[in-house]
């Protein structure tokens, strides 16, 4: 009986904990945001989400608090197109859907599918979850003799404390023969801040194979070189820098992530979706795609399904991916359905302190747990109240109990209920205390990106213990350019933007410094 109350105190005192969540809301509005279009807005108390259904149903809002993620492209404001097949292509920005592979349609998209008036309904209206379906009209365009009859439509649903939207696509095929598509999903990104040219800020990474990919040992293929590509950010991580370069990255993608991130800020917008090991996909097998283009100034974050047979009459496929959103900053190494990963969890330095950062999709609260080898728990850290307003940061000190087989960071929601986990892994991979005692200190500097680069290039390095450090440029003959870095630093990942806007182009050398010893790396500045 003492047991039971003990239990039941701990869950009142759990649940009490946190403030509660804003309802959800949603509401027609006319020329919303003054940009001429009739709009359907979801709202949270977290995110906007805005469809306007007179311009192909795109979203043109996809916002985290007040900061913007999605383009709106300013010479479209307040347009809506007469669908024709011979007219231009008409880019209003936003999130869209186009049917793939690309080459079955060649240019411009299917007009009615991307910018005809879509039929728009609120389907869900409750203070737990809101929600808008839209339908497009048949396709009528008879290129190729593919597309006509095809029919887009989505469900896309905000819900009670979290940034998660859920974009049910699906395409419906209103003819008497099968068709074969993939769902092509695209949302076009910011890539500077007001009045700025900051395109070193923006980043988007998704994860590759490094082993077994079809496009090599690099895991992508591009459509031409560019200074975008940056390469291996992380273990199995992927990062691309803004460019203006008209180019384009796939990636057959191990699994169901990628994200874009505004890095001055510290905001981080994600699409999760399911993969389809063997099955195939479009674009020689990419599950992931990046555009970066130079005219208007944006990217597109592109995901795509595997090509699946719809059914004649009113068959229908549907992929369904959701969207979250977080405070924090790249690169991302890994993200589910409950936040993403900064930083990993592990011992820090020669103590049981324990350090990682997160991103968190929901309001709740997160622990550290340790379980046993039939799962049971053996020890408890504290509760953190975790939000997606906020990064998140593991910092207490917690012995591993004996016995212990696995280590997690669980989510619970603001009824204390389990959401999942934001990173579950084997005990030994944290590092131990004694383990760290035996090695001598060491830092390590990775090689900048973008590399060459211009104006600006950020220099990441990582110590496993405090320690004096420092960080400097020099120029090719060996003078001292500038001291980025001179003090202590923590236990972790670093990550120094240097501006040479100010500096000549040629060959410099970034040199760390440190009780562990000595790191250099040459870097290329372009003018």
């Amino acid at each position: 009986m003492k047991l039971a109350t003990l239990s039941i105190i701990f869950t009142l005192f759990f649940v009490s904990a946190f403030a509660q969540s804003a309802d959800t809301q949603i509401e027609t509005i006319s020329n919303y945001n003054d940009w001429g279009w009739t709009s359907v807005v979801m709202t949270n108390g977290l995110i906007t989400v805005a469809t306007m259904p007179d311009i192909g149903a795109r979203i043109m809002q996809y916002d985290l608090g007040s900061h913007a993620s999605i383009f709106v492209n300013p010479s479209m404001i307040g347009k809506v197109d007469t669908p024709n097949q011979n007219g231009a292509w008409l880019n209003y920005g936003g999130y869209k859907v186009w049917p793939a592979p690309q080459d079955r349609w060649s240019w411009i998209p299917p007009v009615q599918l991307d910018t005809g008036v879509y039929e728009s309904q609120i389907v869900d209206q409750t203070s737990d979850s809101v929600s808008v379906y839209v339908k497009s009209p048949p396709e009528v365009w008879r290129k190729h003799n593919m597309l006509p009859g095809l029919v887009f439509e989505r469900r896309a649903v905000v819900y009670k404390g979290t940034s998660r939207v859920k974009l049910e696509q699906s395409m419906i095929n209103t003819t008497s023969a099968e068709m074969t598509w993939s769902v092509w999903d695209v949302t076009q990104a910011i890539v500077h801040h007001e009045g700025e040219r900051d395109f070193e800020n923006f980043w988007v990474y998704f994860p590759i194979k490094t082993q077994g990919s079809l496009f090599g040992e690099k895991g992508v293929k591009t459509s031409k070189s560019s200074s975008a590509w940056v390469g291996e950010v992380a273990p199995g991580v992927f990062g691309v820098q803004f460019q203006p370069n008209d180019a384009k990255i796939f990636a057959d993608s191990p699994e169901g992530w990628i994200a874009y991130v505004d890095e001055r800020e510290g905001y981080a917008y994600f699409k999760v979706f399911e993969i389809w090991e063997g099955e195939t996909y479009p674009d020689d097998g990419a599950r992931n795609e990046v555009w970066v283009a130079a005219n208007p100034l944006y990217l597109e974050v592109e995901v795509v399904s595997p090509i699946w047979p719809i059914p004649p009459n009113n068959g229908k496929i549907t992929f369904v991916e959701n969207w979250y959103a977080a405070r924090m900053f790249g690169p991302i190494k890994y993200a589910n359905n409950v936040g993403a990963i900064n930083k990993f969890l592990a011992y820090q330095g020669e103590t049981a302190r324990l350090g990682a950062i997160y991103g968190v999709f929901y309001e709740g609260a997160a622990r550290v747990v340790f379980l046993d080898e039939n799962g049971g728990v053996l020890a408890e850290g504290k509760s953190y109240d975790v939000s997606p307003m906020n990064e998140f940061t593991v910092d207490e000190t917690l012995q591993q109990p004996e016995g212990a087989t696995t280590v997690q960071v669980r989510m619970y929601d603001n009824n204390g209920e389990m959401l999942g986990t934001l990173e579950s892994k084997p005990v030994d991979l944290l590092t131990s205390v004694s383990e760290k005692t035996k090695r001598p200190i060491t830092c390590a500097l990775v090689q900048n990106y973008p590399n060459p680069f211009n104006p600006s290039t950020t220099i990441a390095y990582s110590l496993d213990q405090a320690q004096h450090v420092m960080l400097t440029i020099y120029d090719v003959n060996g003078r001292k350019v500038e001291t980025l870095v001179d003090g202590i630093s923590t236990t972790g990942d670093f990550h120094v933007v240097w501006d040479a806007s100010a500096y000549a182009a040629g060959i410099y050398l970034a040199r760390l410094d440190g009780e562990g010893g000595t790191a250099t790396t040459k870097m290329i500045l372009l003018k």
